[in-house]
């Protein structure tokens, strides 16, 4: 440590304590000391003692903006990406953003080092990191308005809830890089390594495990444009609230269960087809099953996030049944064909106008395994139906179930 720095802090420190000078001179010297020592020494103070000398410099009458403002601005910004328990919002109330300068939005500038961020860029990535941590701490109004200019022109997204939806090895050999694959409710998708998602300090975590990374967590996520469409991951933390506040939860149906690749295929009423792996549930085919749909904006894979099973009779009124009038039966080609009760409500995928369905057929050997009767035509039967991809990569209507 400096001791001598440390030695005029002191002096300082004692000197107004006593006598309380309010010479400018006096004041912006004693001020100018507690900037070096906080840019020097923050490690070693301790977030405790760097709260104590913040405290000590917003009570003297210097000059707002200035480059000493500035600097205790940048100082307090180092202690905060240090110490989380460092409060750096009622910190930037205090220092009011509205006392920023116009250099403090320059980059800086080193002649043997290069270029670096402006301290308005570093206070972007700060206060983003800190309300992750502490989102009930707000910025006063006026300081607001300027923080959001400034999130707006560094590209930062509002914090989103985003789950993971699949963790996947990036790299060769013994250089492989484990990536989180995110996405939000609003199909915003991302990718960060597994470290960059932090432990929730408010959520009970046992002292001998680290932070594990599973499918189906949730994060609170710090996001800013990297140019185009794509994102990056400013920082996250595990969410202390359940996936069922942040997505939305719908029934679906287990049609099929890849055991070899440990795909769990769902599909909702509304046609959408999902996949659900990595997560640990003993599960079946063809029963119902509640389930948050993740829709990427751009990556066509859906994921389910399956959260509990429905029981039998239950399900079929959650997923939503369909009234079908029989038309025709077939004896030669052993089908019987339907037509939709309400046509006005044709069978589709949400969010795709073709192929578009009212009518259909369910062969014979759907009766015989379920050991029910033929329906005649005119029968009305309520179903379970939705569109599946045949053998020739077309949709068609499947009834799964009648009732």
């Amino acid at each position: 440590m400096d001791e001598k720095l440390l030695q005029q802090l002191t002096e300082m420190r004692q000197l107004f304590a006593e006598v309380k000078p309010t010479d400018k001179q006096t004041v912006e010297q004693y001020a100018w000391i507690i900037c070096k020592v906080l840019n020097k020494e923050y490690k070693e103070l301790g977030a405790t003692k760097c709260r104590q000398l913040l405290a000590d410099y917003i009570k003297l009458n210097v000059e707002r903006p200035s480059l000493l403002h500035s600097a205790v601005l940048m100082a307090a910004i180092w202690i905060a990406s240090e110490f989380k328990d460092f409060h750096f919002i009622p910190f930037l109330n205090m220092w009011n953003l509205e006392n920023l300068r116009d250099e403090d939005y320059e980059k800086l500038e080193d002649p043997k080092k290069g270029k670096f961020p402006a301290l308005a860029e570093r206070l972007a990535k700060c206060y983003v990191e800190s309300i992750l941590f502490r989102p009930e701490e707000q910025l006063q109004e006026p300081s607001m308005l300027v923080m959001q200019k400034i999130l707006d022109a560094q590209g930062y997204h509002r914090i989103k809830p985003m789950v993971v939806t699949n963790i996947v090895a990036m790299g060769k050999d013994n250089h492989k890089t484990r990536l989180a694959c995110l996405v939000a409710n609003d199909g915003t998708e991302a990718r960060c390594e597994i470290h960059a998602l932090k432990a929730n300090p408010n959520i009970p975590q046992s002292a001998n495990k680290r932070h594990y990374v599973n499918i189906g967590q949730v994060y609170d996520v710090a996001l800013k444009n990297n140019g185009g469409i794509s994102v990056i991951v400013v920082d996250a933390l595990q969410s202390d609230k359940p996936i069922s506040e942040s997505f939305p939860v719908e029934a679906g149906y287990i049609d099929y269960i890849d055991n070899e690749r440990g795909f769990i295929h769902v599909y909702d009423n509304q046609s959408r087809h999902f996949v659900s792996f990595g997560q640990r549930w003993k599960l079946q085919e063809h029963i119902f099953v509640k389930f948050v749909p993740v829709v990427p904006e751009r990556n066509k894979f859906k994921s389910a996030m399956i959260q509990s099973i429905y029981s039998a009779s239950e399900g079929p009124k959650a997923f939503g049944l369909r009234e079908l009038i029989v038309t025709c039966v077939n004896q030669d080609k052993h089908y019987i064909g339907w037509e939709l009760a309400d046509a006005s409500y044709p069978i589709v995928e949400a969010g795709i106008a073709e192929p578009s369905y009212t009518t259909g057929y369910i062969p014979f050997s759907f009766f015989e395994d379920n050991n029910m009767n033929i329906p005649s035509v005119g029968d009305r039967v309520s179903a379970i139906v939705f569109l599946k991809r045949g053998k020739d990569q077309k949709k068609y209507p499947a009834v799964v179930r009648v009732m």
